[in-house]
């Protein structure tokens, strides 16, 4: 699904293409984003998909968080792995933001 995609799909149908995708033999398959349904309604049933979803042994199931938050969320409906983007945002943009580091990696720390 595309970021700029104004359709949403059902949540029994994201179940099924990630249990089906679980059976394939992929090491990691990154499920959802815990995101504000405000922003981004398509992804407002995150916790119905990662409840719903099989686990199968040696596959992981990340999520991606953009805040805290998140984060936050994503802890509360059992989530394993989380990639946390903020993180990997302030990394790529360092070297122009070094006067205000303090600033943006704060809500870092309590990750």
């Amino acid at each position: 699904m595309s970021p700029c995609s104004q359709v949403i799909v059902p949540t029994d149908t994201k179940i099924e293409l990630i249990n089906r995708l679980s059976k394939t033999g992929l090491p990691a398959i990154e499920v959802t984003s815990f995101v504000s349904s405000k922003w981004v309604p398509q992804m407002a049933d995150h916790k119905e998909v990662m409840r719903g979803i099989e686990r199968h042994p040696g596959v992981q199931y990340p999520v991606l968080t953009p805040n805290l938050k998140g984060f936050h969320s994503a802890v509360s409906a059992f989530v394993e792995d989380i990639y946390n983007y903020l993180l990997h945002v302030f990394i790529f943009f360092l070297p122009y933001f070094l006067p205000s580091v303090e600033i943006f990696i704060s809500p870092c720390i309590f990750i």
